[in-house]
């Protein structure tokens, strides 16, 4: 089946849209204003705003290089002493110490805080825009980033390389967008993108696979072609998917999500 996007009526309602998305995946739906530390001791504040971050390549935590940049760009300023609050937590989680690097996040006051709403929402996309967006049209390809451009479809492939960088999207999803087979893609994003085997990644994607979308419009406006592609793509992997369902329990099943086709199908044919 095609991919015809689901795009956004315009770049503020992108920017809504990934606002909206990301809170959903970061945030448990709300925005934080100050700053806090998550299970690995990080300090982050806004929609999942991470002031340091982890090389693997080198296997150490380090200060955001384009912190200040990106601060700037929402009318914020990091101050010398936040560099060195910031410096010390990267020695803790160095040292392996996250309980000490939770306190300093959590015990500091920094001089960006309170972080508004519309703060939170202007510096993700600032970050998303010229952090991420460039690394997923260098993994996809400039035509595909074109043909997706504010689109929900591309907010999920920004949520995958926003929690993993580009390696993230792994080739047969590339190869399922190249193909303009929508339901393919939703199956990659939503069972086969998982390589860590953890529970909150599953998680994740299957959010992701619910912002790309498994059909082209609405559920009440169904083809008889989009329909038998979806049943199609259920009984060649029926096994993993049902496998990995029980491994990893969606909020909504597979069966929930290929209903509306197979009642197109019952009622169109009988």
């Amino acid at each position: 089946m095609a991919i015809t996007p689901h795009v956004l009526s315009s770049e503020e309602a992108f920017k809504n849209e990934l606002a909206r998305y990301f809170m959903s995946v970061e945030n448990i739906g709300k925005i934080d204003q100050w700053v806090y530390a998550d299970i690995k001791g990080v300090p982050t504040i806004g929609i999942g705003y991470a002031m340091v971050i982890y090389d693997k390549k080198e296997k150490k935590w380090y200060v955001r290089t384009n912190i200040e940049a990106q601060m700037s760009a929402i009318g914020k300023t990091v101050s010398e002493d936040d560099k060195v609050i910031l410096n010390d937590i990267v020695a803790s989680l160095n040292d392996g110490d996250i309980e000490e690097a939770s306190n300093f996040a959590t015990g500091s006051n920094f001089s960006f805080e309170p972080m508004t709403d519309d703060e939170a929402k202007n510096l993700l996309n600032y970050v998303v825009k010229t952090e991420y967006a460039g690394e997923l049209k260098r993994r996809i390809g400039d035509t595909l980033y074109n043909q997706l451009a504010g689109s929900k479809e591309m907010v999920a492939l920004l949520s995958i390389v926003y929690q993993g960088w580009g390696s993230a999207i792994k080739q047969p999803l590339i190869d399922a967008l190249i193909d303009d087979d929508r339901v393919e893609a939703w199956y990659q994003i939503r069972y086969a993108m998982n390589t860590a085997n953890a529970g909150w990644v599953a998680n994740r994607r299957y959010k992701e696979a619910n912002e790309f979308g498994l059909y082209n419009g609405t559920t009440t406006d169904i083809n008889t072609d989009e329909a038998k592609e979806i049943l199609q793509m259920y009984t060649e992997h029926r096994s993993e998917i049902l496998e990995y369902e029980f491994k990893y329990s969606p909020t909504s099943s597979i069966q929930n999500e290929i209903q509306p086709a197979k009642t197109f199908l019952i009622n169109a044919f009988g």
